[in-house]
């Protein structure tokens, strides 16, 4: 199987506001196909050009689009631990390395370049490498799908998936790792099974899949 046949697709849709604390939220919801499985409900806050998710009843900071070259930002990355049951929030601190612009449709956008602090990732919770990079773009967000599925955070930029497009009302960016296949965003390789219909209620994912199969039934 070529790389690109080895990522499982998973997707974001922005599907309303919610107010929390007198804050106007958006409720991102992510699925991973093709059945449609709820994955994770994460709620966003913008102010300015940082941006905001809310967990453990506060806003923590997951984008900073108002940093300069040099400056030190604190993201507060959500992580599970190895039971995968309990999450907690680790803090990394993150040297701006570079910004540079990058033309979506049109429009011109920044690129952040950053490079986590050693001494900030507590290595105890999660596995830590001297290379960890922390790369987003300005409105898309995260280059490695993390804005995307913020239940396991690992920012390193050898990440095993990867953005492949965003989407919205202005722009429609695809990403240069996934530009090189020249598929559609939502393309899913293998064998598919057209449709299941099972009761009681089945769930089969993923599909297509490699090596595991999980079956989860309502009894």
């Amino acid at each position: 199987q070529s790389f690109a046949e080895r990522y499982q697709l998973f997707y974001s849709l922005s599907e309303g506001d919610t107010i929390i604390k007198n804050d106007t939220c958006k409720v991102v919801r992510t699925y991973q196909s093709p059945y449609n499985i709820l994955i994770n409900t994460t709620v966003f806050k913008q102010e300015g050009g940082k941006i905001y998710y809310y967990f453990n009843d506060k806003y923590n900071l997951i984008y900073d689009y108002e940093a300069n070259v040099g400056d030190t930002i604190i993201f507060d990355i959500k992580f599970c631990l190895y039971n995968k049951e309990v999450e907690c929030i680790n803090q990394l601190y993150c040297v701006v390395q570079a910004i540079q612009e990058k033309n979506v449709e049109e429009k011109t956008l920044k690129h952040f370049f950053t490079k986590v602090i050693r001494d900030s990732v507590h290595t105890g919770l999660m596995y830590f490498s001297n290379d960890w990079t922390y790369n987003f773009i300005e409105k898309i967000g995260h280059t490695n799908v993390f804005m995307e599925y913020l239940v396991i955070a690992k920012p390193d930029a050898d990440y095993n998936r990867f953005l492949r497009c965003y989407n919205d009302s202005s722009i429609s960016y695809i990403s240069d790792e996934w530009a090189q296949y020249n598929l559609p965003c939502d393309h899913t390789p293998g064998v598919k099974v057209e449709s299941i219909n099972l009761e009681p209620l089945i769930s089969i994912f993923p599909n297509p899949f490699e090596n595991i199969l999980n079956i989860e039934a309502s009894e």
